[in-house]
C-alpha cells in the first residue's frame, strides 16, 4: 500500500467513524425524546388513558367502593374508580355526643321526677302525673337514641366518587331519600376546599365544592376526610382527560 492509499484509507476510516458517531447521536436524541414522551404518558397512565375492561369484562375499582354505591350509577367496562371522598368520623361522633347529652338530661329529669316529684313538680302533683311524665321521658329517650343512630348513618353514607370519566355525588337526606348527581370529568371548571374552622385543619377535614360548566349546579359535600387528597386526584384526572381527549 503506497502513501496515497494509506491517506485515503485513513480518511475513509475517519469518515465512517464520524458517520457512526452521528448515527449514535441521532439515536440518543431519539431515545431521549421517546423517554420524555413515555414519562409524559406515564404521568397520566393510571388516571385516564385507554383503560380496558378487566378479565371479567367489568369496571376496575382501585379503592374498594361498596356495591351499595356503585349500583347507584352506570359504570362502563373501561371505567376505573380512582378515589372516594367520605365523611369524617368526627361528625358521627358529634351526632352521637349530642344524642347522648339529650338522653342524659332526659334520664336525670325522669329519675329526679320519680324520686323527688314534690320539690320538682310541686306538692299538688299526683302519682299518675309523675308516672306520665316519666313515661314521656322514656319515649323521648328512645326516639332520641334512634334519631342519633339514623342521623349518623345518613351522615356517613353521603360521599363523592371519582372515576377516570366522571365525578359522582351521592347525597343522602334521609334513609329513604337520596340524590345522585354525575358530572363528566371534562366539565369540571374548578375545585375548592374550604376549612373555615380551626377544627377542620386539626382533623384534616373540609368542604369540597366542584364548580361545573354551564347551568348545572355546583357539587358540594361538607365534612370530607382528607379533602385535598381527593381534589388532587380529581385535578390529575381532569388534566389527564384533557391530555388524552382534548377539551
Amino acid at each position: 500500500m503506497n502513501k496515497q492509499s494509506k491517506i485515503n484509507y485513513a480518511q475513509n476510516k475517519q469518515a465512517r467513524a464520524a458517520k457512526l458517531a452521528e448515527e449514535a447521536g441521532e439515536q440518543a436524541i431519539y431515545g431521549a425524546e421517546q423517554s420524555e414522551q413515555e414519562q409524559q404518558q406515564q404521568q397520566y397512565t393510571g388516571l385516564t388513558p385507554n383503560y380496558r375492561e378487566d378479565d371479567n369484562g367489568g369496571y376496575q375499582d382501585r379503592v374498594g367502593v361498596s356495591k351499595e354505591y356503585t349500583k347507584l350509577f352506570e359504570l362502563d367496562p373501561s371505567e376505573v374508580i380512582l378515589a372516594q371522598a367520605t365523611r369524617h368520623p368526627f361528625g358521627m361522633f358529634a351526632i352521637y355526643s349530642i344524642g347522648a347529652v339529650l338522653v342524659l338530661v332526659l334520664s336525670v329529669f325522669a329519675g329526679f321526677a320519680s324520686i323527688n316529684s314534690k320539690s320538682l313538680l310541686g306538692p299538688g302533683v299526683g302519682g299518675d302525673a309523675v308516672a306520665g311524665i316519666v313515661l314521656v321521658c322514656l319515649v323521648l329517650i328512645l326516639f332520641t337514641s334512634l334519631g342519633a343512630i339514623l342521623a349518623a348513618q345518613v351522615y356517613m353514607r353521603s360521599r363523592m366518587i371519582l372515576t377516570n370519566q366522571k365525578i359522582v355525588l351521592i347525597q343522602y337526606h334521609s334513609l329513604f331519600s337520596r340524590e345522585v348527581s354525575q358530572l363528566n370529568i371534562s366539565d369540571v371548571e374548578d375545585l375548592n376546599v374550604s376549612q373555615p374552622q380551626i377544627i377542620d385543619r386539626i382533623l384534616r377535614s373540609g368542604t369540597v365544592t366542584i364548580e361545573t360548566a354551564g347551568e348545572q349546579n355546583n357539587y358540594t359535600l361538607t365534612w370530607i376526610k382528607d379533602p385535598y387528597e381527593f381534589t388532587k386526584k380529581s385535578i390529575q384526572a381532569h388534566e389527564g382527560s384533557i391530555a388524552e381527549y382534548g377539551n
